[in-house]
């Protein structure tokens, strides 16, 4: 018996440093999960503030709704919300033009910069502009074009203004810094009574929505 003691007690001492070991390990690894998990938890922390402050100053640029500005179109005659084109002569050119313009608003928080508009229908692009570069929250301007025929984008200008066909724009704007970037569509009806139809905003997911 004497002799099992002695070996238990030899079998003990060899073991404990290896079971230190493993226990120093063990600890290391749960300190490491401990400081991995605080450092993602930083970082979320970090991402939500950031957000939140971006939401403060990020613009989103909109159409303008039919009666939202009733008050301006008694005073002037026309509402705000109309969309406008037509076939129109030049005092420089015996050639037509045709011109187009939609109006839009910033319903963000920050200062809209605008980039480049763009008119489309069926696959042809027309380039255009808008009134104001710099749009201030709350602010509203239009976006268009003049185009005379046989000059570049005349065809979907043309389509757009005499034709009659139904058409989309692309608003490409900023928030003042610069950085950020989105993309408005808008979808209009023409006719008689040309109105946005619907309008979606690319590339962030906020879905599609109802152009009232």
């Amino acid at each position: 018996m004497e002799r099992v003691g002695q070996l238990l007690h030899e079998v003990q001492a060899l073991a404990a440093p290896e079971w230190a070991q493993t226990v120093s390990a063990v600890a290391a690894a749960v300190a490491a999960i401990a400081a991995l998990v605080t450092v993602r938890h930083l970082r979320a922390q970090t991402r939500a503030a950031q957000d939140a402050l971006e939401a403060q100053t990020r613009p989103f640029i909109a159409n303008v709704p039919k009666g939202l500005y009733r008050e301006r179109a008694e005073a002037s005659g026309r509402d705000p919300a109309d969309v406008s084109l037509g076939t129109y002569s030049t005092p420089r050119s015996d050639r037509p033009a045709f011109g187009a313009s939609v109006p839009i608003r910033n319903v963000g928080n920050g200062a809209a910069l605008i980039e480049s508009v763009e008119f489309e229908v069926g696959g042809d692009v027309v380039e255009a502009s808008a009134e104001t570069l710099v749009l201030p929250p709350g602010e509203l301007t239009r976006v268009g074009f003049m185009v005379e025929d046989g000059d570049e984008g005349a065809r979907a200008a043309e389509a757009i203004a005499a034709v009659l066909e139904d058409f989309a724009v692309t608003i490409a704007f900023s928030d003042a810094a610069g950085h950020h970037r989105d993309e408005t569509r808008l979808e209009v009806r023409n006719g008689q009574y040309p109105h946005v139809k619907a309008r979606s905003l690319l590339p962030s997911a906020l879905g599609r929505a109802s152009g009232d």
